[in-house]
């Protein structure tokens, strides 16, 4: 979630008015109408809210720099239309490598395979030829 943005998430609106609704209602919930015994914990946990809420915020804010700093560092490339080119045959040529792999192992079988220790998972009589298989795909 670090290179995520609050901006560029679905439904930020709708977070952003539940937020405000949350916060009102809570707001509300926490004014004290009148003097009572339990004043000063009431007070206490209004502060704490208040510390959370400021937290969160500055969280927020961090992860939307975070965000900026990486698509300053990354930007989008533009390849040239005459640069342009089909990626069929390499895309031919990987599916190819699929279905090879497919056909020689059983991948039900392979998803079989679990809580094996790095010594057993070296010397697994279905998982290291296929681990050795995949390297041309990789």
């Amino acid at each position: 979630m670090l290179l995520s943005s609050r901006k560029n998430r679905c439904g930020f609106g709708l977070v952003s008015f539940i937020s405000a609704m949350w916060y009102h209602c809570l707001m509300k919930e926490i004014m004290p109408t009148g003097s009572t015994s339990e004043e000063p914990e009431e007070q206490k946990k209004l502060e704490e809210r208040k510390a959370l809420e400021g937290q969160r915020r500055r969280e927020e804010q961090e992860e939307d720099d975070q965000y900026e700093q990486y698509m300053k560092d990354h930007p989008d490339r533009i390849i040239a239309p005459e640069d342009l080119r089909e990626g069929g045959p390499e895309i031919a040529a990987f599916e190819e490598m699929l279905v090879s792999f497919e056909s020689a192992h059983s991948i039900a079988e392979l998803n079989l395979i679990v809580g094996l220790t790095p010594q057993e998972a070296l010397n697994h009589p279905v998982r290291e030829p296929a681990r050795v298989a995949l390297f041309p795909i990789c």
